[in-house]
């Protein structure tokens, strides 16, 4: 690696192919280049003025017309390059200049394992797994021998919110470690129907957009992008891939990778004034990393090591609609939980499968008997029994259940408290908890879930206590 000109680049030699690509810069003409010189062998390699030291630009890499197949991949080159624009990184998808204060959407470690309830681990097919590397401390997808249907991924139960104007940008870092034929390795912003990926099969590597709508989807292979074709780009070792778009649904979508402390924009995808319809049906995606069986019975392994998502351009709370159930009368028995009000998304709002967003959560309990109440607010409880209602037809995603007993114990109590007897009251609130770190959503699939519901149980201290409760939200969708 070297500088292009004076501290705008660098760029990659292959000298058994005779090629140098241009990195963190754009050339979009051959006549920019002034002739490049060997400086270790004292030859000059490239130079428009000599025969057989011309070349040929293609998507910032130049192939020489000289023969280099004697020379060595770290020989210092001197390149010079006329009217050079550098790759503006520091810019967000429109245009704005970047600033350190960004809205953390998803923080995606995998220390202690895999998350279960930030990320669903999705596993088909013969042989097909999803685990935690302890060494490691990542997620390591395997297939072994594995045939049809075979899948081993990792999503994101939370779609996260795109906001309109603001500029979407996510991280996800991985090591593909081989590119094999029938097995498609996935990474990307996506919920494998609409999205942004980075694609690897058969050794050919490809940028994706996934859209299940009119204009259907679009797809790059690598020596087609167009703003760098990386050539140095090695999927048998960790990569940092970056996408940042400016949906509004007709926007721009660029894709690249971090190298050497700087992030190398690849590709970009662009949409307005060239497509008749939107190129998503929703930027409301998941994070997925993974593997697809497409053919044959294969054997392999891809680790997923990270991901964060980030909304730019301020930080601004989107105001979402609030709902609320109706008030339920409950009595607490004597020492025993008893079931109050469960609350989880509908399987599709207005025809369409629900990704909707619950935030700003809150309980209240009226004790309005003798005893003391505990109650609880959990998720993954067991119910009997239970008949759902919607809360809203027109204007809620979510539906409740006020009927059913309690079976076992549940995942997780997200919080608590105690309400004394005669006439008190609590409301709490639970934020945070129940926005990134337990999504209240469906499954990858559309399908309802355990860990996706909502439960409030409360229980007397001392003796029964009738109470009334209910439980208030907000949602976007």
């Amino acid at each position: 690696m070297a500088q292009i000109g004076v501290d705008l680049g660098s760029y990659v030699f292959n000298a058994a192919t005779g090629t140098i690509t241009f990195v963190g810069v754009s050339i979009t003409s051959i006549e920019q280049i002034k002739p490049i010189v060997n400086g270790t062998r004292q030859t000059v390699i490239f130079n428009p003025a000599e025969s057989g030291k011309f070349g040929v630009l293609s998507n910032n890499v130049l192939t020489l017309d000289f023969n280099t197949t004697s020379y060595s991949n770290s020989d210092k080159l001197y390149i010079c390059v006329n009217n050079l624009k550098k790759q503006d990184f520091n810019k967000d998808a429109f245009g704005r200049t970047r600033v350190s204060e960004q809205n953390p959407l998803l923080d995606a470690q995998f220390t202690y394992g895999l998350q279960p309830l930030v990320f669903e681990q999705i596993a088909t097919g013969t042989g097909a797994t999803v685990t935690h590397d302890a060494t490691n401390r990542c997620a390591l997808m395997t297939f072994a021998s594995t045939g049809a249907n075979g899948n081993a991924m990792m999503q994101s139960f939370n779609f996260f919110r795109y906001q309109a104007g603001k500029s979407q940008e996510i991280f996800i870092s991985f090591n593909f470690i081989e590119s094999i034929a029938g097995v498609r390795k996935i990474a990307g912003y996506s919920s494998g129907l609409n999205g942004i990926e980075f694609n690897s099969i058969n050794g050919v590597h490809s940028l994706r957009i996934l859209n299940g709508g009119t204009e259907g989807g679009e797809e790059v292979i690598q020596s087609n992008w167009n703003l760098n074709t990386y050539n140095s780009l090695d999927i048998s070792k960790t990569q940092l891939m970056v996408i940042d778009f400016q949906a509004l649904y007709v926007g721009l979508v660029r894709v690249g990778f971090e190298w050497k402390g700087q992030i190398i924009y690849v590709h970009q995808f662009e949409h307005a004034n060239n497509f008749a319809y939107p190129y998503l049906q929703s930027a409301n995606l998941p994070v997925r990393c993974g593997m697809i069986r497409e053919s044959g019975t294969v054997s392999t392994t891809m680790r997923f090591i990270c991901a964060t998502v980030s909304s730019e351009g301020g930080v601004l709370e989107q105001a979402g609609l609030n709902n609320i159930t109706p008030l339920v009368g409950v009595t607490a028995s004597n020492g025993a939980r008893t079931h109050v009000l469960s609350v989880r998304p509908r399987t599709t709002f207005n025809g369409i499968t629900n990704r909707t967003r619950l935030y700003s959560l809150s309980v209240e309990v009226n004790d309005t008997g003798n005893s003391p109440v505990e109650w609880e607010l959990c998720i993954g409880q067991a119910i009997t029994g239970a008949s759902y209602s919607n809360v809203n037809t027109n204007h809620s995603a979510f539906e409740y259940s006020s009927a059913g007993t309690l079976s076992g114990t549940p995942t997780i109590q997200i919080d608590g408290g105690l309400v004394l007897a005669a006439g008190k009251s609590l409301k709490g609130t639970t934020t945070s908890n129940t926005d990134i770190r337990i999504p209240i959503t469906l499954d990858a699939a559309g399908n309802v879930r355990a860990n996706g519901t909502l439960t409030l149980v409360v229980k007397g201290l001392g003796g029964n206590s009738a109470c009334y409760c209910n439980m208030q939200w907000q949602e976007i969708y």
